[in-house]
């Protein structure tokens, strides 16, 4: 391969850059008030749902004892006082479940932040950098291929060319129709066949997604193959 991309510089930034600093903060903050809000809200409906079986006991008690008025009265007594206590869990728990409710409102500003300013430091750390490389990739391949051409034109000196143009274009040839293509094209053009090798929109789209949505060239695979037996 004539030439390649140099990624020493690229590889060696991304090895050591760390980014998201921001978003593990606000989330070990909010795991550790979450946890508190859902270990207590986990124990309130513990002691409510105790406290239904309380209650579902207590009433097949009071079935049990409902000729004897003063067992009768003992376990409606009873069976009113679990009933308060679990309006109170119910006020308890709607509490803590708006508690909830109100950390995630609260953290969710905070992640917005934390997004924000991570996403910047992401930016600041490829911008304008990505699209400076970009330009000079695209400048220093199209100077290759202009450089390609200028050394291949150079070989057929001028004076080759008029010989071969002056009988290539005759006139008295050229009325035998013959056809003059493989005369204009005597340096041939570096092309891209087809535009296949243009980066269109959907090409970026999918490197910024995280994947390369074109086939592997062999070259790579070789090249990786070769530094393996080099290795070795």
């Amino acid at each position: 391969m004539l030439f390649s991309i140099n990624r020493e510089e690229l590889d060696k930034f991304l090895s050591e850059a760390e980014f998201f600093q921001e978003i593990p903060k606000v989330s070990q903050s909010y795991r550790e008030e979450a946890n508190k809000v859902n270990d207590r809200l986990k124990a309130l409906q513990e002691r409510k749902e105790q406290l239904s079986e309380n209650l579902a006991k207590t009433l097949v008690e009071k079935e049990m004892f409902k000729n004897n008025v003063d067992e009768l009265l003992y376990y409606t007594e009873m069976a009113n006082d679990i009933r308060k206590q679990a309006e109170t869990l119910d006020f308890a728990i709607d509490e803590t479940k708006n508690d909830l409710n109100e950390l995630n409102e609260e953290y969710f500003h905070r992640y917005k932040q934390a997004v924000s300013k991570d996403r910047g430091e992401i930016g600041r750390a490829f911008n304008p950098s990505v699209p400076e490389a970009l330009e000079v990739v695209r400048y220093q391949l199209l100077e290759c291929l202009a450089d390609i051409y200028k050394h291949v034109a150079s070989q057929l000196p001028e004076e080759e060319r008029e010989t071969l143009n002056s009988v290539a274009f005759d006139d008295k040839v050229l009325e035998k129709g013959y056809g003059t293509l493989w005369a204009t094209n005597v340096i041939p053009v570096v092309s891209f066949s087809n535009e296949k090798y243009v980066i269109n929109y959907q090409n970026y789209s999918a490197a910024k997604s995280g994947y390369v949505d074109v086939p592997k060239p062999a070259l790579i695979e070789d090249k990786k193959k070769e530094v393996q037996t080099d290795a070795k």
